[in-house]
């Protein structure tokens, strides 16, 4: 494969034209994306061994259009079909193309005449196709058949009983055989595979061993293939030439066409599949093929790797000689101290830091919702692990930490806000319990009230106020923070109106409640409720409720003695 550096020239309306070395004019193609720098745009004509050309446009070293192979346009790559093995992983033509040859496909009706031994199918112009008969015809009636070419390169005859397909020709031993002869697949004629079971079978499993003569001279080994000799130096090796055995292998199910040398049946040389030379073991890298070896060698494998096929350069840097070599995208050659660690020439990568922190910019900003939900998906997955380097990076540099959060924060107000509002839609128990928790904890008050208990408070009044039934509710504590008594726990919050929580205050709620005596009823169902949550009797919660009124408590006093306030009123009852 050669590749040849074009020239570009822009136009107007994002026209380009590419022209080769000498200023011929070879084509023209527009890019629909936008693209920030244009010198980084560069082309290439790229010659592959076949005699097969293409030209390729890269934008700062990715590729972003190619040429079709059929309509010679130069597109983006998303105007092709995926496909690992070609250039850029994407397939020679472009989808319309491609689309356009699959539909062209030519019918031909065919009339069928049964023989004792043979099918007979002749066609408008009287030619006769004659195959085999491998199947019992005498229970159909309407017999047809068609003889079918598509744009897959794809010839066969089918034979139909009016409009149900009942055989079809085999890829391999082209004879008509019943569909039962054939597997099953969803996508090919008939809902079966192209080639019968037998041709499958014997082409999978059919292995053909050839021994080879071997002669060993001058320590030089040579093969007779039939064809050609092949010769190999053995010096500095030493073998027991009096064992060593050669082997021509062929796996048609496989395509694998090779040439084995033994000594005493372990493997020590094999043929390389590309170049057709036989090298010792040492000279494949490890793999799953013969020898447990791969099937190409070292030399032709490296041929094809780009990261590998870069040579290592002695360059001038701060008045020293050091070893560097080219990046494959910006093309420019740099010390090896510019590329991260990796497999490639001087164990480093082919691409330098600069160029990879371009490309992975570039990348996050062209897919930001891609890494985004990836980054998401990544936090759920280990939350613990994200936590950690949060704190690990906060107590490594706290100042910077909290200048970038302020720095953030005064870019991204309205942002904030908008994010701030959603989620305190979203978990409206959790603020109003933090709030309410709040309040009783800058008192020194209990302050255990949690999402869930909320939840269960709403859920039993039904999510109204508890006296006047309306919707529009707060969450009051039955006996006030500014008593210092009770706190912020499930036996002390219910829900009231804003009206009537604002009447409330810091009123004895038995006093409060001799103001409305049309809410009497239900304010003896809320004190059952608060009773019964604090594991009282009515009565020994309403003269809890008095004795807090009666004894309230500053922060001083709470400081000296921290205990429940349902605790000191038991031991001073306990007393009495």
């Amino acid at each position: 494969m050669q590749k040849n550096v074009l020239d570009i020239r822009i136009e107007d309306n994002k026209v380009f034209f590419i022209y080769n070395s000498k200023g011929d004019f070879l084509c023209e193609f527009k890019i629909k994306k936008e693209i920030n720098d244009l010198s980084r745009l560069t082309a290439e004509l790229i010659t592959y061994n076949n005699g097969y050309e293409m030209i390729a446009i890269y934008n700062n070293g990715k590729v972003i259009s190619k040429q079709c192979g059929i309509c010679k346009k130069i597109l983006d790559l998303d105007e092709f079909h995926s496909s690992k093995s070609n250039f850029a992983s994407t397939s020679p033509s472009c989808k319309s193309c491609v689309s356009h040859k699959m539909k062209r496909t030519i019918e031909t009706s065919l009339t069928v005449e049964v023989t004792r031994e043979y099918f007979i199918f002749k066609d408008q112009s009287l030619n006769e196709f004659i195959f085999n008969k491998n199947l019992d015809v005498s229970p159909y009636m309407n017999l047809r058949a068609i003889h079918k070419i598509d744009g897959r390169g794809s010839d066969i005859f089918i034979l139909y009983d009016e409009d149900k397909i009942i055989a079809k020709q085999c890829n391999s031993c082209f004879e008509i055989l019943p569909l039962l002869a054939f597997s099953k697949h969803d996508r090919s004629y008939g809902k079966c595979r192209p080639k019968c079971k037998e041709c499958e079978s014997n082409s999978v499993r059919k292995t053909l061993i050839f021994p080879l003569e071997v002669n060993c001279k001058n320590n030089t080994l040579s093969i007779n293939t039939g064809k050609d000799f092949l010769q190999i130096s053995l010096q500095n090796h030493e073998f027991d030439l009096s064992n060593i055995s050669a082997e021509h292998i062929i796996c048609e199910g496989r395509k694998v066409n090779i040439i084995l040398i033994y000594e005493n049946n372990e493997i020590i040389l094999k043929q390389c599949n590309s170049c057709k030379e036989l090298k010792f073991l040492l000279n494949f890298h490890k793999g799953s093929s013969f020898g447990n070896r791969n099937p190409v060698c070292r030399k032709c494998r490296n041929k094809t790797s780009m990261r590998r096929n870069i040579p290592i350069e002695k360059i001038e840097f701060n008045n020293q000689v050091l070893e560097g070599k080219e990046c494959t995208k910006c093309k420019v050659v740099k010390i090896l101290v510019e590329f991260r660690n990796g497999k490639g020439p001087g164990e480093k990568v082919s691409i330098c830091m600069e160029c990879e922190h371009l490309w992975h910019k570039e990348y996050r900003e062209e897919n930001k919702d891609v890494v985004s939900q990836r980054k998401k998906h990544s936090y759920y997955k280990t939350p613990e692990k994200y936590r950690n380097r949060v704190k690990q990076n906060y107590t490594n540099a706290p100042e910077s930490w909290k200048e970038k959060s302020r720095r953030y924060y005064s870019d991204n107000k309205k942002k904030r806000k908008l994010q701030i509002r959603d989620w305190n839609i979203k978990n409206q128990n959790r603020v109003t319990s933090y709030k309410l928790n709040y309040s009783a904890r800058k008192k020194s008050l209990p302050d255990t009230l949690t999402e869930q208990e909320l939840e269960e408070i709403k859920k039993h009044f039904s999510y109204k106020c508890a006296l006047s039934r309306s919707t529009d509710i707060q969450f009051d504590h039955f006996i006030c923070l500014d008593s210092g008594h009770a706190g912020t726990f499930k036996g002390n919050i219910i829900p009231l109106s804003t009206s009537l929580n604002a009447s409330k205050n810091n009123n004895n709620p038995f006093e409060w409640i001799k103001r409305f005596q049309e809410y009497q009823t239900e304010f003896e169902s809320v004190v059952e409720y608060l009773a019964e949550q604090n594991k009282l009797s009515v009565e020994d919660f309403k003269s809890f409720v008095y004795w807090c009124y009666n004894n309230q408590r500053s922060i001083n006093q709470l400081a000296k003695d921290n205990r429940n306030s349902i605790d000191i009123w038991k031991d001073i009852k306990y007393i009495e």
